[in-house]
């Protein structure tokens, strides 16, 4: 087999093809990869937001309702704008598990 014929193979078709045992065995290693990544994203996420709190100490949510102060830096803006992607990550990688 070319490497451009097995480019052009339906994956699905394959996959049907399989017996049910050789599918499953599939399944299994995949989810547990996946939640692996999906686990490994979390402890990043929460390690990020910590260090943001430890560095100003307040919570994104204080802060969000509080807003920036008025004599916030550049830097500030941009932690705020970081902050709020790993709290948004975390949000949506807790759903994923």
């Amino acid at each position: 087999m070319s490497k451009t014929d097995f480019h052009e193979l339906d994956v699905n078709s394959l996959i049907a093809e399989l017996p049910i045992e050789e599918k499953g065995l599939i399944l299994g290693i995949g989810s547990t990869m996946r939640a692996w990544e999906v686990r490994n994203k979390i402890d990043l996420a929460q390690h990020k937001i910590e260090q943001f709190e430890s560095k100003y100490g307040i919570s994104l949510s204080a802060l969000q309702k509080d807003g920036l102060p008025i004599d916030a830096d550049f830097q500030m803006h941009e932690d705020f704008i970081e902050w709020e992607y790993w709290v948004e990550v975390l949000s949506e990688s807790q759903k994923t598990l």
